[in-house]
């Protein structure tokens, strides 16, 4: 009965004694998670504009991410050159709100859309 016990118990040691020598050796910085947190919001203004385009562009949901080739909207690249020239300011507005993801989600939105859409 102590054997299965004892052997449980060292288990558990060793399963413990890994894993904060894993977490010792990565050290989780503030710098690290503004990093991260930054390239997200990156990524997330990235799809939100690729989004906005294409609403603008009137591309039906149903064909993007991926319109097909044989099917160009020539309206996109009028909307693209648009909503491109909104990204930047869109971007300062929203970093220097500090917003949360989906109340930036929305901001982004909100400041790429041209006026009357």
């Amino acid at each position: 009965m102590l054997h299965p016990l004892l052997l449980a118990g060292l288990v558990a040691i060793g399963v413990a004694a890994t894993a904060m020598a894993s977490a010792v050796a990565q050290p989780f910085t503030e710098r690290a998670a503004a990093g991260a947190i930054g390239h997200a919001y990156a990524l997330s203004d990235e799809l939100d504009e690729e989004e906005e385009i294409n609403q603008q562009a009137d591309i039906p949901y149903t064909v993007y991410p991926c319109p097909v080739p044989a099917a160009p909207y020539p309206a996109r690249a009028i909307a693209l050159r648009l909503v491109e020239q909104r990204v930047p300011a869109c971007r300062r507005q929203a970093d220097a709100l500090r917003l949360s993801f989906e109340a930036r989600r929305r901001l982004m939105q909100q400041c790429l859309r041209r006026p009357g859409l």
